[in-house]
């Protein structure tokens, strides 16, 4: 039962026309051209990331919602009369990906308008007509590394008022699934010679531009999926001498007084997002805050107080040098290596070039430090190691002397030890015995008076060396024990002592 209800879920999965599975739109270009009848003849370009099939893109002439024109100042927020007729996909085509896109050189594949396409197809389209517009599936899947060319007509958009021409234009409604990274859409008014007035309607961080009398242009980075984008465009009436939609008004100062009256309520939206984000560096003057204060005054500004906003946001860089080089210090303290690797960027964080070549300095010293101890400590593993390996080895070679019993030895009761007795000596009061653990403790004895140094230069042969100074001023046992190892010589190899005879040992036994 559970396999044949996977298989039904996979087959509805793939009857299901998923045609876009993409991340978002890298670029989303759009050249709009104004006509001499008031029909609006668009061209768009984007190219999507990641995997998918294809795009649907559905383009509304239409807002079914829109309330009857007046001459009233109502209407002129958005009225039925900004409504096109009707509208025609003139060509689709697949073109290169091209960052900087140009609408009048291009080459590419011309698509074929079809009633029916499956998901992998490429080179066709589909239309299917909406409420108000136009739903277009866009069969190309992302194996072909192409972007995405519409060019389609949207009929009578243009409004023909006693004094200017307008065009009031909702480009997006939220019907878009696909988040755009950059957008810019131009409009072309051909003719156009004295009146010219752009806004445009979505995000906070939109922006619209005034190129020339005969092309404007409107910006947005970054747009979240499913967001509605308009444009009103305000120009010579003459350019649009053929429209049939006409409303006998005189609409420029009325146009222009809504206009004003949405943008101050916008410019306070904008300038409140600012002082959020100062207020957020103002308790954290972190260098990360700072850029987002100025990323929101770049974004957001206003030309009349962008100059006011840049002198307030510098006023804090001091305090910002000081909240990065605190941090500095913090991790610099802990003296670890990880500690060098968090500060990496310090000096990338603060303002002040004395202070970028102070922390620059600080990280050498704590590195050169960390080396220098890095390396001691595997001096000391080496040496410790090494020691071990010498014990073992001479414990093992020195032969017939475990667990021997001492003979005719007559104990002397004394009150005290004495002060110079050897750790041999010891050892034979303790329980009688020469054992390993008192020939041991006698060779560890001359390392630690340094009677005798290990040499491990050449590792495949390691030698023992006398120090003459403390060898000279050794007592007799202990020049006994290294003679006997040595044989009167400076050095020894350590794998020559087992062969040192048991007759030899066995006098140095007797000593004790």
């Amino acid at each position: 039962m559970k396999k044949k209800l996977l298989f039904i879920i996979g087959v509805l999965f793939i009857l299901t026309p998923k045609i876009v599975l993409a991340d978002g739109i890298n670029d989303y270009y759009i050249n709009a051209t104004i006509l001499e009848n008031g029909d609006l003849e668009v061209e768009e370009y984007f190219d999507l990331d990641g995997r998918y099939n294809g795009m649907e893109r559905i383009i509304k002439y239409r807002n079914s919602n829109s309330v009857e024109f007046n001459a009233y100042d109502t209407s002129y927020a958005g009225s039925s009369i900004h409504n096109g007729n009707n509208m025609m996909i003139k060509e689709i085509k697949s073109v290169s990906i091209n960052h900087d896109f140009n609408f009048n050189n291009f080459d590419g594949k011309l698509f074929k308008k079809v009633e029916y396409a499956s998901i992998g197809d490429y080179g066709v389209y589909t239309e299917n007509i909406i409420e108000g517009g136009l739903s277009t599936k866009i069969f190309m899947p992302s194996s072909k590394k192409k972007a995405f060319y519409i060019k389609y007509i949207l009929n009578n958009m243009a409004v023909l008022h006693d004094d200017v021409g307008e065009l009031g234009w909702s480009i997006f409604d939220t019907s878009l699934n696909e988040s755009i990274k950059n957008l810019r859409v131009y409009v072309n008014i051909p003719n156009n010679k004295d009146i010219i007035k752009v806004w445009a309607h979505g995000p906070e961080n939109g922006k619209s531009n005034i190129i020339s009398n005969e092309k404007v242009e409107a910006t947005i980075n970054n747009l979240n999926s499913n967001t509605a984008i308009d444009i009103r465009v305000v120009f010579d009436k003459n350019v649009i001498s053929n429209s049939n939609k006409t409303t006998n008004v005189s609409a420029l100062d009325k146009i222009i007084n809504y206009k004003t009256q949405l943008a101050n309520i916008s410019n306070k939206k904008r300038e409140e997002y600012i002082d959020r984000e100062f207020h957020t560096l103002k308790s954290i003057p972190s260098m990360l805050n700072y850029n987002n204060v100025l990323n929101s005054i770049n974004e957001y500004g206003s030309e009349e107080k962008t100059e006011y906003y840049l002198n307030r946001l510098y006023e804090y860089k001091d305090k910002v040098d000081e909240y990065e080089y605190n941090n500095f210090e913090y991790e610099i303290r802990k003296q670890t290596f990880n500690a060098y690797k968090v500060t990496k960027y310090s000096s990338d964080n603060v303002f002040s070039i004395e202070l970028k070549n102070k922390i620059t300095e600080e990280r050498k010293n704590l590195k050169n430090k960390l080396i220098k101890v890095e390396l001691l400590n595997e001096i000391k593993t080496i040496i410790l190691a090494m020691l071990s390996i010498l014990l073992s080895y001479l414990i093992i070679s020195i032969p017939n002397l475990k667990n021997r019993k001492i003979k005719n030895v007559d104990p002397v009761y004394i009150r005290d030890l004495p002060k110079d007795i050897s750790i041999v000596s010891a050892g034979i009061l303790i329980d009688s015995k020469l054992s390993k653990n008192e020939i041991s403790g006698a060779i560890l004895d001359l390392i630690r008076k340094k009677i005798i140094m290990l040499d491990d230069t050449d590792k495949k042969h390691p030698i023992l060396i006398i120090n003459k100074d403390n060898y000279n001023v050794a007592s007799d046992k202990d020049r006994y024990l290294a003679n006997l190892i040595f044989e009167h010589n400076n050095q020894v190899e350590l794998k020559k002592i087992k062969k040192i005879s048991s007759e030899r040992f066995k006098n140095w036994k007797n000593l004790f």
